[in-house]
């Protein structure tokens, strides 16, 4: 008999439209059976609104593209939200309304589903518990001595959470909410979106431009001293003027508008992103030193602040940090199916980062050698190459399937990347992607965690190799490497950076991801042509085929 369908669903709905930032984002659905995945959609790729929170509009088309729609026996499993647990497509064919749970964390609450008509059994699994279990495809079950992390702007009810794997069981060891002043600076502080020069509804957005601003300044703590007396001046939305007048005041500037190339706000961007750093790490350690634990997992928003999981490994706490390339709420579907699917019995097969599959086809892609040789010409040429090789990357990295390629050893092709065709802002980095031994070259590192293979932490340069890659190296001399250890790992990568290497020198390569601005990540064949004509890229790799423009 067949293993039942279990079906993942991350859907809640945001209760307003209003300007400021929204709490509920990246809508996103998983498929398993057996403890394999079957399907996995984020909703922004194949809408094409970013962060798409809309999935009450599209779930019954989904459902009937995955001939889903007539399946009686399926199990199905609500993550939930601080806003609610409820759900309901737009037709109301797909309804789910949860048992009286309303503050459990810890385990699957059971709940009422209507599928077409239909009662089908389903679940809810809280947003902390769900991201916890997001962890188990990437990196296997949980090893024994191990610390879970779930930590974000907020989930159910808790924007930090700890837990422990136990006799094969995960424990709630607590959760609060007393950091949350500090994940406010990246998601509802109209200060800081003033400085990076962020509109409230592209909130989403913040971390990436505080994190790349923050490099070009320096912690003061007297600059600390004066934020937390002025609160941070986080409601200076309708205008700055209060901010300007308190800084005239108390340090003799005289600024009429918020510039971010001024010195004196960037070392503000510095000191608030330090705070962050400072006070999430003394958290983590304070209970790693309770507890005695010796491996990590780490998810949820924050575990994608680059900053904080390097001051984590480079603590020296742990002989190793998981963080999976979903850490953010995209990886919510697959937490909540995967919980289900290990409730009933099975085991969850081991998964790369490449599982972004709706409606694509499912044949593997063989790049022949041919393409990988002319590939690295072409980069070696200067060039910038698009690439769209076989399923799309979970998670907000590209990762050598949906990404721009270039040398990294060049200052003025990731400018032009980066502020030309990307339209980022001027402080903003692109990271490099490299074979371990090139990581190790620049970098003297002998251990790389597992996530590195999924970008998730910087390497401070060697100085004497750091204008070898200037492209990549960042103003505080890192630069954030997705280091490719093994060939299974993306062999179409593995061998282009070889060829690159052994035929022309090049160590690494400019790796970012394949949108214009504003739009999410190129999904289908269709997705990347409009996208790179637009970009006017020099060449695009669609599923091992090579296309020069024009063409």
């Amino acid at each position: 008999m067949n293993a039942k369908i279990i079906v993942g669903i991350y859907g809640i709905r945001n209760l307003s439209d209003a300007i400021f930032p929204k709490q509920i984002h990246d809508h996103n659905l998983a498929v398993f059976q057996g403890g394999n995945l079957l399907h996995y959609i984020h909703l922004e790729r194949v809408s094409r609104s970013r962060y798409d929170a809309n999935m009450h509009q599209h779930i019954e088309t989904i459902a009937q593209e995955l001939n889903l729609s007539h399946n009686k026996s399926m199990v199905l499993c609500f993550a939930d939200h601080e806003l609610g647990k409820a759900f309901s497509s737009d037709d109301g064919n797909i309804q789910f309304k949860p048992g009286d749970q309303r503050n459990e964390i810890s385990s699957l609450g059971e709940g009422v589903s209507n599928w077409y008509g239909h009662n089908v059994k389903a679940f809810s699994i809280s947003h902390e518990l769900a991201h916890i279990y997001s962890c188990i495809p990437f990196f296997g079950q949980f090893r024994p001595e191990s610390l879970m992390i779930h930590y974000d702007g907020g989930a159910s009810i808790s924007n930090f959470s700890a837990w422990e794997y136990r006799n094969h069981k995960i424990h709630n060891l607590f959760h609060h909410w007393e950091l949350k002043k500090y994940t406010s600076f990246f998601n509802v502080n109209a200060l800081v979106f003033r400085l990076t020069g962020t509109k409230p509804r592209f909130h989403n957005s913040v971390p990436g431009k505080l994190m790349g601003l923050a490099a070009y300044g320096s912690y003061n703590r007297d600059i600390e001293v004066w934020l937390r007396k002025n609160k941070y001046f986080s409601d200076i939305w309708s205008s700055p003027r209060r901010f300007f007048l308190q800084m005239k005041s108390d340090w003799g500037l005289d600024i009429q508008f918020v510039d971010n190339r001024n010195s004196f706000l960037k070392d503000l961007a510095a000191t608030l992103h330090e705070m962050f750093v400072r006070e999430s790490l003394t958290e983590i350690l304070k209970i790693k030193a309770i507890h005695k634990y010796r491996h990590l997992y780490f998810t949820g928003g924050c575990a994608l602040n680059i900053k904080l999981n390097s001051a984590l490994m480079n603590s020296g706490e742990f002989d190793e940090v998981f963080i999976p390339p979903c850490a953010d709420d995209s990886g919510l579907s697959l937490g909540a199916a995967v919980a289900v699917s290990l409730a009933q019995g099975n085991t969850i097969r081991n998964l790369g980062p490449y599982l972004n599959n709706y409606l694509l086809e499912t044949k593997k892609i063989r790049v022949e050698e041919r393409v990988i040789k002319e590939t690295a010409s072409l980069l070696y040429a200067n060039s910038i190459v698009g690439i769209c090789n076989d399923f799309g990357e979970v998670g907000p990295r590209a990762l050598g399937n949906r990404s721009l390629l270039a040398r990294a050893d060049s200052k003025k092709l990731s400018e032009r990347i980066s502020v030309s065709l990307k339209e980022r802002e001027w402080y903003r980095p692109v990271a490099p992607v490299m074979l371990r031994e090139n990581a190790e070259y620049y970098t003297g590192y002998k251990k790389f965690y597992q996530s590195a293979g999924y970008m998730l932490f910087d390497f401070k340069i060697r100085a004497e190799r750091m204008n070898e890659i200037e492209g990549v190296v960042h103003k505080d001399n890192t630069s954030r490497i997705q280091v490719i250890e093994q060939r299974d790992q993306n062999p179409f990568l593995y061998d282009l950076l070889k060829e690159c290497h052994i035929r022309y020198g090049i160590r690494a390569l400019i790796n970012t991801s394949f949108n214009c601005k504003g739009e999410p990540i190129v999904h289908n064949r269709i997705d990347a042509l409009n996208t790179a004509e637009r970009m006017h890229l020099d060449a695009l790799i669609i599923d091992g085929e090579i296309l020069k423009f024009p063409y």
